[in-house]
């Protein structure tokens, strides 16, 4: 029997960026971006290297640096 499951797992990233930019933005930019990026620290990476791009911002993600926490495991479906 062959199956798909599903992982639910919070990961703690470590940001490190200017003071000037506002983080409530940065994450609703990345969120938007959740069906281009594979993670969330490749989203505000993806948002933070635009940022730089433009106006000059040096950034740096870690992910993962704060941890994971397992969250659950599900059943999704039964491959035939």
């Amino acid at each position: 029997m062959k199956v798909i499951l599903s992982e639910n797992v919070t990961h703690y990233h470590e940001v490190d960026m200017s003071d000037e930019l506002d983080i409530e933005q940065i994450l609703e930019k990345a969120n938007g971006l959740k069906k281009r990026c594979d993670t969330g620290y490749e989203a505000v990476a993806t948002v933070l290297e635009a940022y730089k791009n433009k106006f000059g911002f040096d950034y740096q993600v870690k992910p993962n640096a704060c941890g994971t926490e397992f969250e659950s495991l599900d059943f999704e479906y039964e491959i035939c």
